[in-house]
């Protein structure tokens, strides 16, 4: 596991505001898995920003052509490929 740099650690309202994507849809993508903190201090969870951005990149080509469901398991199946 890599280490975390603090300075680059952001809220999902920040993320929001970044993505142009309302907070409530950030906390679904969360709780369904597919967007996962790096670091919960209480009620906060917050993300590395670099980490993140390539996440929404990634999810943003795969809502193209498949629905959130299909993508937690293909996020799922690519998390269980890389400890192999």
């Amino acid at each position: 596991m890599s280490k975390i740099d603090n300075n680059n650690l952001i809220t999902l309202r920040e993320l929001g505001e970044m993505f142009g994507v309302k907070k409530s849809s950030l906390i679904y993508y969360t709780q369904m898995g597919i967007l996962v903190p790096d670091v919960v201090a209480g009620k906060t969870a917050l993300f590395d920003k670099e980490k993140v951005v390539k996440k929404w990149d990634e999810l943003k080509d795969l809502r193209e052509s498949h629905t959130l469901s299909e993508i937690r398991e293909i996020l799922n199946q690519k998390n269980v490929n890389r400890k192999k």
